[in-house]
């Protein structure tokens, strides 16, 4: 007796989707000379630190989004901070 051999269909494997994280306008890079004698590299790690922990609490701490949650702190303290600087030259 012939064994009969199913043939079934194999699953493709699902690539999985990354989000990459956006990236700051370059626009928006901070005078690293000016803003040293403003605040230090700690200090502004600090506000970085801070304002994405309310972005991520806001959001109510979903992990998928916490890069993002920093890139977007990133650009609003950097963005305060150039403004502090044009400010300290007038």
């Amino acid at each position: 007796m012939a064994k009969t051999i199913s043939r079934t269909k194999k699953a493709k494997p699902r690539k999985a989707t990354v989000t990459k994280p956006k990236q700051a306008p370059a626009s928006l890079a901070v005078n690293e000379e000016l803003t040293e004698s403003l605040i230090s590299e700690e200090e502004r790690f600090n506000m970085i630190s801070e304002a994405a922990y309310y972005r991520a609490e806001a959001r109510g701490f979903d992990p998928s989004e916490q890069d993002n949650d920093w890139l977007e702190a990133e650009v609003l303290i950097d963005k305060m901070l150039n403004e502090a600087v044009k400010e300290a030259k007038y």
